[in-house]
């Protein structure tokens, strides 16, 4: 009895992916995986189409690769997808085969295992023509990579330097031998200061939708406080 119950029981493990896999193959639209590091794990028919590569063409590559702007648009990708492990609607362009430039809006959730772990990304991408393609922004892509790019290097630059500052004050604080007050003030400034520098950096990094300011007439300077 028991054989018998396992033996439904693996059929019907069996017919659930049969079906999904259909599903997915029958899909209009772009269905990508990944791995954790970018690498293409799995493409259906549209994918192909869209690309003008085969499945065996895909499988392996970097999806950098069929990015327009390659790495910079990798990093905010990833940036969003940090941040909310998600990216719903992000209208980019992917080359395809003979340098096709072709408008897309793309979306992408994490892939998790049992325990909870990272194992890859999903990605669903719907191509756009026509009046559509319009909304694509060039300028404006350019410019937000180039404000998480300076922020992710902005955030090493400062970082690297300030972890040994914040270190040395807070370990002179612990110090029971150091009795002028006075003396110990001013580390507690150091500290102080070297924190708030400390979230300014991890805030940068964070960001995805940059807000400006006016800072001086004719002069405009990014508002990290109101940016997300």
């Amino acid at each position: 009895m028991l054989k018998i119950e396992e033996i439904h029981f693996w059929e019907t493990i069996r017919e659930a992916r049969d079906f999904l896999e259909r599903v997915v193959e029958s899909s209009v639209d772009s269905i990508i995986t990944t791995d954790t590091k970018g690498i293409i794990t799995y493409c259906n028919r549209a994918s192909e189409e869209m690309l003008g590569y085969c499945f065996e063409e895909m499988i392996g590559k970097r999806v950098t690769h069929f990015l327009q702007k390659e790495s910079s648009e990798m990093l905010r990708i990833a940036s969003v997808l940090r941040k909310k492990n998600k990216v719903q609607n992000y209208k980019t362009v992917v080359i395809g085969k003979g340098e096709k430039r072709i408008f897309v809006n793309l979306s992408i959730s994490t892939m998790k295992d049992g325990e909870g772990g990272v194992v890859g990304a999903l990605a669903i991408i719907k191509e756009t023509s026509g009046e559509k393609s319009k909304e694509y922004d060039s300028n404006e892509s350019d410019r937000l990579a180039a404000v998480v790019e300076t922020a992710v290097a902005v955030n090493h630059a400062i970082n690297n330097p300030l972890v040994p500052i914040l270190g040395n004050a807070q370990f002179l604080l612990q110090d029971e031998n150091l009795v002028d007050e006075n003396v110990r003030k001013r580390l507690r400034v150091i500290v102080k200061n070297a924190l708030r520098i400390r979230d300014i950096t991890q805030k940068l990094a964070k960001i995805t939708n940059p807000v400006t300011k006016e800072y001086l007439k004719g002069t405009r300077m990014l508002d990290i406080d109101a940016s997300t």
